[in-house]
């Protein structure tokens, strides 16, 4: 898979150490810059690669659209508190008086949705799919712990990491997906 798209993961190999450099070292206006970019490249390639058939590349494709207003308006957040509310909302779709039980709900239904895949699909797409929700229900909890219970330090690299794995496992697994055992809706 690393070779299949060589130029691609070269490019995303990069503008992840760029944007973990930048995080380290704090340099505000680049992270505006590198952020957003993380997510428009895997949406580019996504797009290019699978041409977007069939209802689950558009769904794959819509959540990472959600996935990139999260993280322009969790950016924004030092601008106003507020933003990182709409960012939630942005990445959970619930609302704000519950946002807890939205996390949960989605979470599971994540979980769900990855694991509900084996037997349909091939095992690399289901393997990747599962690895990347695993990894961004990590970076979830660390994200909530850090901003409802404790800060930790370096939590801020540490979920920025584990969300940039999260999506390429996501979209790789989007990419590789082969369909085992067709359902008449997909």
């Amino acid at each position: 898979m690393i070779r299949k798209y060589l130029l691609f993961n070269l490019v995303y190999a990069l503008l992840f150490i760029l944007v973990l450099v930048s995080r380290y070292k704090q340099y505000s206006l680049l992270n505006y810059g590198l952020i957003p970019c993380i997510t428009l490249v895997l949406l580019v390639f996504f797009c290019l690669t699978t041409k977007l058939s069939g209802r689950f590349h558009q769904r794959l494709f819509t959540g990472l659209v959600f996935a990139l207003t999260g993280s322009t308006l969790f950016l924004l957040r030092g601008y106003d508190p507020s933003y990182f509310s709409y960012g939630l909302i942005a990445f959970l779709i619930c609302t704000l008086r519950l946002p807890t039980l939205g996390c949960i709900f989605i979470v599971a239904l994540l979980i769900m949705m990855a694991a509900f895949r084996n037997q349909r699909v091939n095992q690399t797409s289901f393997k990747l799919i599962l690895a990347g929700v695993l990894f961004f229900i990590g970076a979830d909890a660390i994200l909530a712990h850090a901003y409802f219970i404790n800060s930790l330090k370096s939590s801020d690299l540490l979920i920025c990491t584990l969300y940039m794995i999260a999506q390429y496992l996501i979209v790789m697994g989007g990419i590789e997906r082969k369909l085992i055992r067709p359902l008449s809706a997909d």
